[in-house]
């Protein structure tokens, strides 16, 4: 399976395993750990967790195993639209 690429803060793409992908999620959804403290402590982009905390709660936790440009274009849309 491929791994997903999630863009460092200010660096070039870098490939995180699974798990560190899931704790991030879990770490803002569950725990309520703001974006921003998540941006800071990991040296991610907050969009990154944004965006892939909406397709783990949309497609479940082995969405977050393999990203294709394909699921990104829903995610957009989503955050598009105001509630």
């Amino acid at each position: 399976m491929k791994e997903t690429q999630w863009k460092p803060k200010g660096g070039k793409s870098k490939k995180y395993s699974y798990e560190f992908k899931t704790r991030v999620v879990k770490e803002n959804l569950e725990d309520k750990t703001s974006l921003n403290i998540l941006e800071k402590k990991y040296n991610i982009n907050d969009s990154v967790v944004f965006n892939r905390g909406h397709l783990y709660l949309d497609a479940g936790e082995d969405s977050l195993r393999t990203m294709s440009k394909a699921s990104v274009i829903p995610l957009v849309c989503y955050m598009s639209v105001k509630v």
